[in-house]
């Protein structure tokens, strides 16, 4: 194999965006409740815009009409580019060195005729790491229409073998790679360095920074000195299958606790019991104003929703309804999301129908609509005292590491420093 070229997404990958400013300021201007206008926005007439087939003036009296909004066409174009949030360095450093490697490095981006001369400008410098840059309304195509992907293969004259592609949107990973290119989907700066560094053929991971740390914890969870080792433990695994059955499941520590481990462990054990269109996702501050789309994405693309469900949690639940096989939505992440969205998590969980379990972790303290959650029993909470380590996981830990027994005063010597934490007890036998 030898990749040569990347095709990259702009909003949600190299452009932090949350499209819930525009919802807020849509709702403060409408006539209909706030929750109808995140439901009416995007809509099918949206899409049709990102591919040129309405004027940004015939637009603008669609969304006036169909939301019932009070403003002129400044106004509501000035609403409609409150998205952007900034861009994300790390992304464009490591596209950066792709192309000191040689790299064709280019993007394409749904967008419309409204929005691009806003990013175009305000972020002209970041975009510059890219040979090309191409737009949906230019191609009259969108993701995750085949023409799209095509039409940018051809004009760079790539095969689909030799090119990666990235994208936030699951559902548009799935249709690159349905046409042989290689896909990432695209949850933080760190994993996509892990991501491209695996395909960069003889390259060492870590090599110029562009991959991240390994530890303990995975993905993010640990200290960044914290050493490469895992010990599958059957035990946190049992509670998370027990547990997982309930409404809700918060699994709640700080950094260096295992809960991302613990949760990977558990989806890998769980197989197909999880039943089919469970889905797992990490969030990030990226994330931010695009939470439900990636529930509904995800959830489509494992055929858990008959097709594609607008992104929002009341719509979301209600495609759930009929499910007769238990469905398992795991987020982690949730500290690196405001307090709007963990509220309508609050929601979802509460209205989730009976067979969808919803698990979620968090590093940050537990919010005040969580603590409350937890104290209802409706949201069954793990934390540093179910993810600690015993003295028996220390000691098949240690003989991992090192093929021998360890004497019992080592192990409870280990406990004692470190109170059980995950992160810290390998460091520890780590050293020996």
């Amino acid at each position: 194999m030898t990749v040569r070229a990347v095709i990259c997404d702009l909003g949600g990958v190299v452009i932090r965006i949350d499209p819930d400013r525009i919802r807020a300021r849509w709702a403060a201007r409408s006539a209909l409740p706030a929750d109808a206008v995140h439901v009416g926005f995007p809509d099918a007439v949206y899409e049709a815009f990102e591919r040129d087939e309405l004027t940004p003036v015939e637009y603008l009296a669609h969304v006036r009409e169909t939301l019932r909004l009070d403003g002129t066409d400044a106004e509501l174009a000035d609403d409609f580019n409150a998205l952007y949030l900034g861009v994300d360095e790390a992304v464009v450093a490591h596209l950066t060195r792709l192309r000191e490697r040689g790299w064709t490095v280019v993007a394409l981006t749904n967008t419309n005729r409204i929005h691009e001369p806003v990013w175009a400008q305000r972020y002209a410098a970041a975009l510059a790491v890219f040979d090309a840059v191409h737009c949906s309304h230019d191609l009259r195509a969108r993701k995750p229409e085949p023409a799209a992907f095509t039409a940018v293969l051809d004009a760079h004259g790539l095969a689909a073998s030799d090119t990666v592609f990235v994208d936030d949107t699951l559902r548009n990973v799935r249709a690159a790679t349905a046409l042989g290119m290689h896909g990432v989907h695209f949850t933080d700066a760190q994993d996509l360095g892990r991501q491209l560094a695996a395909l960069i053929p003889g390259r060492p991971r870590g090599a110029d920074g562009v991959d991240g740390v390994d530890g303990v914890d995975g993905e993010g969870d640990h200290p960044a000195d914290a050493p490469s080792v895992e010990l599958l433990r059957p035990r946190v695994v049992q509670l998370l299958a027990v547990h997982g059955t309930e409404a809700g499941t918060i699994v709640h520590a700080p950094t260096g606790w295992g809960k991302t481990t613990a949760l990977r462990q558990w989806w890998e054990a769980a197989g197909d019991a999880a039943g089919p269109g469970s889905v797992s996702l990490t969030l990030t501050e990226a994330d931010t104003g695009r939470v439900w789309e990636r529930v509904a994405d995800a959830l489509a693309a494992e055929g858990a929703t008959d097709g594609e469900v607008l992104p929002h949690p009341d719509t979301i639940t209600r495609a759930l309804a009929p499910r007769t096989a238990p469905t398992f939505i795991t987020l982690d992440g949730l500290d690196t999301l405001p307090a709007y969205l963990v509220e309508e998590l609050v929601t979802f969980v509460r209205a989730a129908p009976p067979l969808v379990f919803i698990v979620v972790a968090t590093r940050a303290p537990l919010p005040a609509e969580l603590e409350g959650f937890a104290a209802d029993e409706v949201l069954v909470r793990l934390g540093p005292r179910e993810l600690a380590f015993r003295p028996a996981e220390v000691a098949r830990l240690w003989q991992q590491l090192h093929g021998t027994e360890p004497e019992p005063a080592t192990v409870e010597a280990i406990l004692a420093r470190t109170d059980g934490q995950p992160a810290a007890v390998a460091r520890l036998v780590a050293d020996g």
